[in-house]
């Protein structure tokens, strides 16, 4: 049940996602597991045509060219646990480049 009360509140918050991404003016990293499915991309509003975190999420590279977007395979919600290393390689390399 504590699942379904926090993803009611945050569902209505990541509304309109990848609009709010235009007015970011900073370099921005996400770090994203390819088998997430704890974000119920489904159910925003701005979303009904993505089914997985891959189609949600790399479009935000085109929508803000400011945002780096990576995906990690075999991996769920939380990348930095499930994949350590791999996550600090990804911040590692965003950072040198800036």
């Amino acid at each position: 049940k504590t699942r379904y009360r926090v993803l009611n509140d945050i569902v209505p918050r990541l509304r309109n996602f990848h609009s709010k991404f235009l007015y970011l003016n900073i370099p921005i990293l996400l770090i994203v597991g390819k088998q997430d499915n704890v974000v119920p991309i489904k159910k925003m509003s701005d979303a009904p045509n993505f089914a997985t975190p891959l189609e949600f999420y790399k479009p935000l590279e085109m929508v803000n060219p400011n945002c780096t977007v990576k995906f990690i395979d075999n991996c769920g919600h939380m990348p930095n646990i499930e994949h350590p290393n791999k996550v600090n390689e990804f911040i590692k390399n965003f950072l040198n480049a800036q």
